[in-house]
């Protein structure tokens, strides 16, 4: 695979040449395979893991703002397992509300975006058994209304979370939050060009 990676015809470097390798199709969907860093890690492709989560922003027009989840040591978006049978959106969505309490029929989906990252997990539960784990994470608006601009949230997970301005590009978390505010900002771009052509 090329060192670089293409949205919409347009190439895109991923964050670290070394460490991780970008696919994204003219949907916008991105892909990110995440490296074994352990010799001694097997995968096994028949243990998938499935995930979904919302990278949640506000549709103020000029300035709108993205929501993180703020864990002990690192910023995560809200996300979790699929359930059997569930698909991504579902999931997403599900988990979204467990997460901080907002209410899915005021997320409206960007139906033209999404971005997944496969890489092995381990899991003591299971034996410290490797799998590979897809998650997928879409991009939604909150709708409008006096609730679209930052709704109080209710945590569940997570210590805190913030309110991001939307300002790319963003530096946050370079092996998973900067890829994703990068291929959505890319696509936002093309949205707007488009747009105005």
């Amino acid at each position: 695979m090329s060192d670089r990676a293409s949205v919409a015809g347009r190439e895109l470097a991923p964050p670290h040449d070394h460490d991780v390798r970008a696919v994204v199709t003219a949907t916008t969907t991105l892909s990110i395979n995440i490296p074994n860093h352990s010799p001694d890690m097997k995968k096994r492709p028949d243990e998938r893991v499935r995930a979904a989560g919302i990278l949640l922003m506000t549709d103020t027009g000029e300035r709108p703002r993205f929501l993180l989840m703020r864990h002990t040591n690192r910023w995560d978006l809200p996300k979790g397992h699929c359930e059997k049978g569930e698909s991504f959106r579902d999931a997403a969505l599900r988990e979204t509300a467990e997460e901080t309490g907002i209410d899915p029929a005021m997320i409206s989906i960007d139906d033209a975006f999404s971005f997944d990252l496969v890489y092995p997990v381990q899991y003591k539960r299971y034996g410290n058994q490797v799998f590979t784990k897809q998650v997928r994470y879409f991009l939604g608006y909150l709708s409008q209304g006096p609730s679209s601009q930052c709704p109080q949230l209710t945590l569940t997970e997570h210590e805190s979370a913030k309110w991001f301005d939307w300002d790319p590009p963003h530096v946050i978390q370079e092996q998973t939050i900067d890829p994703l505010l990068a291929a959505v900002a890319e696509h936002l771009r093309h949205a707007r060009t488009k747009g105005e052509s």
